[in-house]
């Protein structure tokens, strides 16, 4: 180890991924992150967030032509009045669960509070009305496949819904801390440019 000054930087210490860092002893990391202030910086996301919404976007193609193809191929049998109602509900349904999923990938990821907000409330408030209604009402005739994908989408919807509660949750919580501690340096900074 070579010292500098206070700090003593590894020098046998070479990182080809953020995973390497994880990996190493947890002297050595300390030792690393003494030595490289600011450098490092613990990040929120939510892992059983990011792992509903990885596999529900592989879902969602298949989801989006069972849910297309079998809504054509029951038109026909379906009264005037739901001919009518479906087809925007089918649309809007299809159209709000891509920017639900971009949402809920960018704010999980980037750990914004605005666009996981949105992904939730559009989980909550659009899609889990919408997926309960396609469900289970009976006179639009769910097909067996049409079935099978609306409760599995269901099950993604819920485990996103509570995932993003706790993520939005936590990611309040730590931005207050964060804003507490800055508020906290800030005031003995101030005292400690009155007293030189």
């Amino acid at each position: 180890m070579e010292t500098k000054g206070k700090r003593s930087i590894p020098t046998n210490l070479t990182f080809h991924s953020q995973a390497d860092f994880y990996v190493m002893a947890s002297e050595q990391r300390a030792s690393v992150m003494r030595a490289f202030p600011g450098s490092f910086r613990e990040t929120l996301t939510s892992l059983p967030l990011q792992m509903a919404l990885h596999f529900n976007v592989y879902f969602a193609p298949f989801w989006a032509i069972s849910h297309i193809a079998c809504y054509m191929m029951k038109y026909k049998h379906l009264s005037l009045t739901y001919q009518v109602v479906l087809t925007p509900v089918h649309f809007l349904y299809t159209v709000i669960e891509v920017v639900r999923l971009y949402l809920g990938y960018y704010g999980n990821l980037s750990e914004k509070i605005s666009a996981l907000s949105g992904f939730w409330i559009s989980s909550l408030i659009l899609q889990m009305p919408i997926a309960i209604f396609l469900l289970s009402n009976e006179e639009i005739v769910p097909l067996p496949l049409e079935r099978f994908a609306y409760i599995v989408h269901l099950i993604f919807l819920l485990i996103q819904i509570f995932a993003g509660f706790f993520m939005i949750k936590n990611l309040a919580d730590s931005q207050v801390a964060k804003f507490r501690q800055k508020a906290m340096d800030d005031e003995k900074e101030e005292e400690a440019n009155k007293t030189s």
